[in-house]
């Protein structure tokens, strides 16, 4: 894998050689700390639903997996955005 300093690495050349040094600055800073961990978190996610995927569907479970995740957290975003719109009454009705 290439890994996600060839998308926003080259931004940061640009913008040195553009003279705007400090937001290149900024941006390599952000790169190499904050992109860098949500990257490395969502590529140890990836893995994970591919290799859960396999193990319970088995060979179709590559593309299942990641797919069941992401229908997983939607679904998660939707009960909590639900929750969050109860005034008061902090419980769920099903």
């Amino acid at each position: 894998m290439m890994g996600s300093p060839f998308v926003w690495f080259p931004f940061v050349l640009f913008l040195f050689f553009k003279g705007s040094v400090v937001k290149a600055i900024i941006l390599l800073v952000l790169g190499l700390g904050v992109i860098g961990m949500v990257d490395n978190v969502i590529d140890t996610l990836l893995l994970v639903s591919i290799l859960g995927g396999l193990q319970l569907c088995g060979i179709s479970g590559i593309f299942l997996g990641p797919v069941i995740v992401t229908l997983l957290f939607v679904f998660v975003d939707i009960l909590a955005k639900m929750c969050e719109g109860q005034s008061g009454d902090k419980s769920v009705k099903v």
